[in-house]
């Protein structure tokens, strides 16, 4: 497996959290499985090859797809060999790139054709350069920012700045943005397309997973209470649900650089 990770351009990085290149051209093994982990996060995918990855139900993903946020686990199938390139973007990314209300797109994809109507894929098939490629869908992703004349509302870049940094509880939140339980509600809904309570668990599931990634031999109860849950069980549970398994099986079965879509063994 080769993969490749690429910083966006200055002016994306409000948008984009990074590119990234998977690679597999040879393989003894027929199939591939990747598990998908809840992280909150929109993307785009390019496939170079049509038919290369199948959703959890059997179905061929287009050349060029958007999705939308995952409110839990779920897995794509790869078979012999792929070739993608992907966009994983920051959670308010298909309100201001797209100007769509992100929860149409929660838990589902959409070939971006029928999205926006594009060249971008034919684009992407007759470059034969990464480099290229990633020049490509960054012109793309500027100058549809331009046409979507989009204005980014502060209490949304508030919302998840503290999620990230800070978490407090969600009374907390409305408070400071001075927003009624409903308001906050439909404005991240709106943006992100979770709910507040379900981004919130997501990213205290993904700070945990993170400190499992880089310190894999801690204790699950110092993981569980270095990020507020109640106990280890709880911490377990949320695990299952965002993750499809417990974290002993995920630091055993997951592989792979990306945590967050590794390949499951």
């Amino acid at each position: 497996m080769e993969y490749l990770k690429i910083e966006p351009a200055d002016h994306l990085k409000p948008y984009v959290q990074w590119f990234g290149l998977l690679r597999n051209q040879r393989s003894e093994a027929l199939t591939h499985t990747f598990r998908i982990v809840s992280d909150g996060c929109p993307g785009l995918v390019f496939q170079q090859t049509a038919d290369s990855f199948y959703t959890i139900d059997g179905k061929p993903f287009p050349h060029l797809y958007l999705h939308g946020p995952a409110t839990a686990h779920s897995q794509n199938t790869a078979f012999v060999t792929y070739d993608m390139i992907f966009v994983h973007f920051q959670p308010q990314a298909l309100k201001a790139i797209w100007g769509m209300d992100a929860h149409e797109l929660t838990d589902g994809y959409t070939a971006l054709d029928s999205v926006l109507k594009n060249d971008l894929c034919d684009r992407l098939l007759s470059s034969e350069d990464t480099n290229e490629k990633i020049a490509l869908i960054s012109d793309f992703l500027t100058q549809q920012l331009i046409r979507n004349h989009y204005k980014a509302d502060g209490r949304v870049a508030s919302f998840i700045r503290q999620m990230a940094n800070n978490p407090c509880s969600l009374k907390e939140i409305q408070s400071q943005l001075n927003l009624s339980e409903r308001s906050l509600e439909r404005l991240i809904k709106t943006n992100i397309g979770l709910s507040p309570k379900r981004f919130m668990r997501i990213n205290r599931f993904q700070s945990a997973l993170r400190l499992l990634d880089t310190q894999p031999a801690q204790l699950l109860t110092y993981i569980a209470y270095e990020n507020d849950y109640f106990d280890q069980s709880h911490y377990i549970r949320d695990f299952r649900e965002f993750a499809g398994a417990t974290p002993k099986e995920f630091l055993a079965r997951a592989n792979g650089p990306l945590v967050n879509f590794p390949e499951w063994t």
